[in-house]
């Protein structure tokens, strides 16, 4: 079931595989008990597809734990330092460094040029 989803996800998984981003997918669940016996599997064909299609990987949880070990197992593949959008440093030590520095050449100017100590 898709719901009211706006994109397909075969459009989203080529949409993402276009900016370089890889989706790892997760199918949950054992399946349902058919009436007549025997268990009706979950079809996860559309995120086995969305994991190929972005150059991840589809992994399948029948448990918590079976939960648990993919969760560990994606945290250790993916390392990349995100950026804050509330943080943002910017260095604007530069100004005061040339107002010091200028006023620092204007006095030594002064002080040869004009202003001279008595021995």
């Amino acid at each position: 079931y898709l719901g009211d989803l706006a994109i397909d996800p075969e459009e989203a998984a080529k949409l993402a595989a276009d900016a370089g981003v890889r989706a790892y997918t997760i199918g949950l669940g054992r399946g349902v008990r058919h009436p007549f016996g025997g268990i009706i599997e979950p079809d996860f064909s559309t995120l086995q597809f969305i994991a190929s299609k972005t150059g991840g990987q589809f992994y399948r949880a029948k448990s918590s734990e079976d939960l648990e070990k993919v969760y560990a197992e994606i945290d250790g593949l993916e390392k990349r330092e995100l950026e804050d959008p509330r943080y943002r440093t910017a260095d604007w030590f530069a100004i005061p460094l040339l107002l010091a520095g200028c006023l620092f050449a204007a006095g030594l100017l002064l002080e040869f040029l004009w202003i001279r100590e008595v021995p």
